[in-house]
């Protein structure tokens, strides 16, 4: 699969507005807010299966794996 320029500009602007809003969200929490989120998002994982917590870290990381694979190729 071969991403064009404007592709991986649009996706790399996408993940730097979810940063962005990622970053602003945290900081309006205290540090025992943030320590609950974490907590409580372990917790829920914990409810799956290895394979499934597995298959959803793959899924996720497939797209930045792609926007690194096409950025080292456009820079060769």
């Amino acid at each position: 699969m071969k991403s064009s320029s404007s592709e991986i500009l649009a996706l790399r602007e996408k993940m730097n507005r979810f940063n962005e809003w990622e970053r602003s969200q945290t900081i309006q929490l205290t540090e025992q807010e943030r320590f609950l989120q974490f907590i409580d998002l372990f917790e829920i994982a914990m409810q799956f299966d290895d394979e499934i917590i597995e298959r959803a870290h793959r899924e996720h990381l497939v797209p930045f794996a792609r926007l690194a694979r096409a950025i080292a190729m456009k820079n060769t």
